[in-house]
């Protein structure tokens, strides 16, 4: 699964529920052992992406 499959998400206009890439990277997330990240640095912090991903 990649990233670019998500798109930024706004919970206030959401109104079809939640994306299903984004039900499915929570299933496979809590099925994992273990969870490993790695990513470049963007201004000292993580991408919008994956922060959005993982919010």
């Amino acid at each position: 699964m990649t990233l670019p499959q998500f798109r930024f998400i706004n919970s206030d206009l959401e109104t079809a529920g939640v994306p299903s890439p984004v039900t499915e990277f929570k299933e496979r997330i809590r099925a994992a052992d273990a969870l490993l990240i790695a990513t470049p640095e963007y201004n000292y912090s993580v991408s919008g992406v994956l922060k959005n991903a993982l919010d």
